[in-house]
């Protein structure tokens, strides 16, 4: 799904049968696929490769989690996550539990400097706290199987991978 533009043509002539093709410039490839699985009916997105070799798109692909929970209106039903090859990225707007294990290691990310949060279950608490950048709800840990955020606000949350013994 896209507008091909980063694609070579032998590929584009290749798959032509599975290309979703949508020549819109104003948006990314990716918000293409999410607006195309909402079309679709699909109520749960999980993004594998936007987190890739260089970190603007990463960051980029990050910061439209937001906008992509608000499009599916993200409730118990339906949501939107984003995998890499260390963790989860979850966008929320609003309080919302977390499974977890112990040790795992949590950051938090508000996009609105104006909205507190509150934590319960992490090494670090959070007491009703607004976060004007980025790095002060980083670098935290889960104490239990989860951990809540209260918050009315735009916040992402990446959680860790557990790792195999």
């Amino acid at each position: 799904i896209g507008d091909g533009d980063s694609i070579p043509h032998s590929l584009l002539k290749k798959y032509k049968t599975k290309w979703h093709f949508v020549a819109d410039q104003e948006t990314n490839d990716l918000t293409k696929a999410v607006k195309f699985c909402k079309e679709k009916g699909f109520k749960r997105i999980a993004i594998l490769g936007a987190c890739g070799m260089r970190e603007d798109h990463s960051l980029a692909n990050i910061s439209l989690l937001i906008s992509y929970c608000k499009m599916l209106k993200c409730e118990k039903d339906s949501s939107v996550m984003m995998f890499s090859d260390y963790g989860v990225f979850i966008p929320i707007v609003e309080t919302t539990t977390f499974a977890s294990f112990p040790k795992q290691q949590v950051s938090i990310f508000s996009l609105e400097s104006d909205k507190a949060l509150t934590s319960r279950n992490l090494l670090y608490p959070i007491e009703n706290r607004c976060f004007k950048y980025w790095w002060e709800g980083s670098l935290n840990e889960a104490e239990n199987k989860n951990f809540t955020l209260e918050t009315k606000g735009e916040v992402i949350v990446f959680q860790t991978y557990e790792a195999k013994s």
